[in-house]
This record gives structure tokens, C-alpha cells and sequence, in this order.
């Protein structure tokens, strides 16, 4: 089995025991994506397919794979799908402003930008034409509380 499909079939394993215990609930505004019937009314052409990323703040698995099922259940470009730029690619939608530095995990820099995020601003400096659309995501996590009587 390759790399991917083992990688795929752990997400999807991971991600359904999750759902079995965590129930996330949406809260604030939920982006949408635009329709066929939206049109450009400058040039009267169909609006492009928006390119989405969704930025979390620390890197969390179980985050991502919680931002994913939500953005699949609300129709949404998938956050763990992955992100495709004409010929660039990446794994995943999802960037993580704090990652672990895997090159020097004893004494780690003070602050660096995160690896996907300085290959797509090379790709959008490549090619100013492409809007990406980044949507901050916040995970909070916390129990449900029951009241006895």
C-alpha cells in the first residue's frame, strides 16, 4: 500500500473515532463558496474556483482533522484535501503558524514562518493573478456540562 493511501486511510480511521467523541459546534460566521450563477461584473466570465486555506494557530492533528469534518459537513472546500496552485501542490489546506522544526528540534528558533506558508508566497509572488483565500480557525476545546438535580 503507498504512503498516501496509508495516510488516507489513517486520517479517515482517525477522523471517525473522533466523531464517536467530540461534537464541534460552529460558532461566528461561516464562509460560503460562490455559486455557478455568480458572475465577475467586470468581465461578465464565471468566477474562478476560490482557493482556500485555513490557518490554525499550533500544529493539532486532531484540530485539523475537527476543521476538516466540519468544512466537509458545510460543503466546503475540504481542509484536509489538498491544496493544488496550477502546478504546485501541497498535502493539505490547512497552515500551521507554529509547527515543530524537525531539523532542529533541540533548540529551535525563536520565530519561523511555517514551510507552506513561504512556498505559497513564492507561488503567489510567481503569479500575482491567483487569489488565495485564508480563513483564520480557532479549536476550543472544553466538556459539555451536565446538570445534576
Amino acid at each position: 500500500m503507498s504512503k498516501s493511501g496509508f495516510g488516507q486511510m489513517y486520517r479517515q480511521f482517525s477522523s471517525k473515532l473522533l466523531d464517536l467523541v467530540v461534537t464541534p459546534h460552529v460558532l461566528g460566521e461561516v464562509p460560503t463558496e460562490p455559486t455557478a450563477t455568480d458572475v465577475n461584473t467586470i468581465t461578465d466570465q464565471p468566477i474562478q474556483q476560490k482557493i482556500v486555506c485555513y490557518v490554525l494557530q499550533n500544529y493539532s492533528r486532531s484540530n485539523a482533522l475537527i476543521v476538516d469534518g466540519e468544512t466537509r459537513r458545510l460543503k466546503l472546500s475540504p481542509a484536509l484535501n489538498p491544496l493544488v496552485i496550477g502546478d504546485h501542490k501541497e498535502k493539505a489546506s490547512v497552515l500551521f503558524l507554529q509547527h515543530h522544526d524537525e531539523n532542529n528540534l533541540l533548540n529551535p528558533p525563536p520565530h519561523a514562518f511555517p514551510p507552506r506558508l513561504l512556498r505559497l508566497i513564492d507561488v503567489l509572488e510567481q503569479h500575482p493573478e491567483i487569489d488565495i483565500e485564508l480563513i483564520p480557525v480557532t479549536v476550543l476545546w472544553g466538556a459539555l456540562l451536565q446538570i445534576e438535580i
